[in-house]
């Protein structure tokens, strides 16, 4: 029942949002927010109109940095962020990726044309996250940059980036500039939360991804005189002590609405996080119970003697029989793949395949052709798994019904994910 508020400053949109919510959070007018953005490409007349304008690429890369920058790459996305006080989070044991230290929002005013940036209003907005986060901008090891790949907007966008975060930088430290736009392309709406999903994947991992495309440095950069690196190799992360890694994430739209978000990463991705979960933090276990009379209870019993699960079910489901037996594969592709994980991220541990089977019952959606597999443990899940991805019988079309509903029954306890499937 807290505020639910659509955000539209084309590309700066998302982390615009994410800006309203870390305020209405602050403010108390909500305990928990979801923000975020989507792109779907529905109608050709956007599309055409980037083209007519000279905006979009007509070689489809996003030259981000790059002497061949001509342009960026529409893309369809969609990418969402929990937004929730540190201390709640922590008590709730939930999975933190980051901390949001600062951000800030600000207009562009008058400019000479739609697509035209203004170096002075961006790096403003740059300023002001770092002054509401409270972090010199020497600290701030890496910059999520919204690089779109044009003449115009990347000579801006840097030299508006290294006169704030040039500030105090040794020389033997430069800050660490990248776009995932060269990775996935320009998803409008949505590219604000996606370059802030890369940067706390980055910071948990350790490791910066690949900027793509760059080869020869816009001409029209004074490389010499800013003190930037863009990562053209996966980067380790700098190594950083008495605080966590820091990444600053820009977004700016042709709207003229600039934003800036400033992350900290949470806790130290090599020891084990506040909630006592490892590098990879969850909820504290929680035993559950199949809500299945023992055997030998009596008939009528009002307290029947709870049992363990001791199998689940992974339903399978596509539009062909072969698509059904296409995931059976990528199914035992994901086993092999992450078998050597260590603790709970193995694919083959307790918490991990009952997980996937979650997930696999609530979130994913039904197709007409079906399948399940019943399993006790990797080895019996990885049986049935291939038996269907070799079979030659494929599974027919389920009979059309008017209600296709997932019933999910209460239990008289606390349920969590981990051992509990829908019934």
């Amino acid at each position: 029942e807290g505020p639910s508020i659509a955000v539209d400053t084309a590309c700066s949109s998302s982390l615009v949002a994410l800006h309203q919510a870390v305020a209405g959070l602050q403010r108390g007018e909500a305990d928990l927010a979801l923000t975020g953005g989507v792109c779907v490409i529905l109608s050709p007349l956007t599309t055409e109109a980037f083209a007519n304008a000279g905006m979009l690429s007509p070689t489809g890369q996003c030259w981000t940095f790059d002497e061949r920058a001509d342009g960026f790459v529409r893309s369809e996305g969609c990418g969402m962020l929990v937004l929730k006080r540190l201390s709640e989070a922590e008590a709730a044991g939930d999975r933190i990726w980051g901390l949001v230290r600062g951000s800030a929002v600000n207009q562009d005013g008058e400019r000479p044309g739609l697509p035209a940036p203004k170096a002075a209003t961006q790096a403003r907005v740059i300023e002001q996250a770092l002054l509401r986060a409270g972090i010199p901008p020497s600290q701030v090891d890496y910059l999520e940059a919204h690089g779109t790949g044009t003449k115009l907007g990347d000579p801006t966008e840097l030299a508006a980036a290294a006169s704030i975060y040039g500030k105090g930088r040794e020389e033997s430290r430069p800050l660490l500039v990248g776009s995932v736009k060269t990775n996935i392309g320009h998803l409008a709406a949505a590219a604000g939360a996606a370059g802030l999903i890369k940067a706390l994947l980055a910071m948990r991992r350790g490791v910066i991804p690949k900027h793509l495309n760059f080869e020869t440095p816009n001409s029209e950069i004074d490389w010499d005189e800013i003190p930037i690196k863009i990562t053209t190799t996966p980067t380790e992360w700098p190594p950083v002590s008495g605080r966590g890694p820091l990444a600053g994430v820009s977004s700016f739209g042709f709207s003229g609405t600039n934003s800036h978000v400033v992350v900290e990463g949470y806790g130290n991705r090599d020891e084990t996080t506040a909630n006592g979960a490892g590098p990879w933090p969850v909820g504290a276990a929680t035993p559950v119970s199949s809500l299945l009379a023992d055997d030998g209870a009596e008939c009528g019993s009002a307290e029947p003697e709870l049992r363990p699960r001791e199998v689940r079910i992974l339903p399978l489901s596509g539009k062909s029989g072969e698509a059904v037996r296409d995931v059976a594969a990528r199914y035992l592709s994901w086993l092999d793949g992450e078998a050597e994980k260590p603790g709970p991220e193995a694919s083959g541990s307790e918490a991990r395949l009952a997980d996937m089977a979650w997930t696999a019952s609530v979130g994913r959606s039904r197709f007409s052709h079906r399948e399940a597999v019943t399993f006790q443990d990797a080895q019996s899940l990885r049986t049935g798994l291939q038996a269907l991805a070799e079979t030659d019988e494929l599974p027919l079309p389920a009979a059309p019904a008017k209600k296709d509903r997932l019933r999910l029954y209460r239990a008289s306890q606390p349920v969590g994910r981990h051992g509990q499937e829908p019934l």
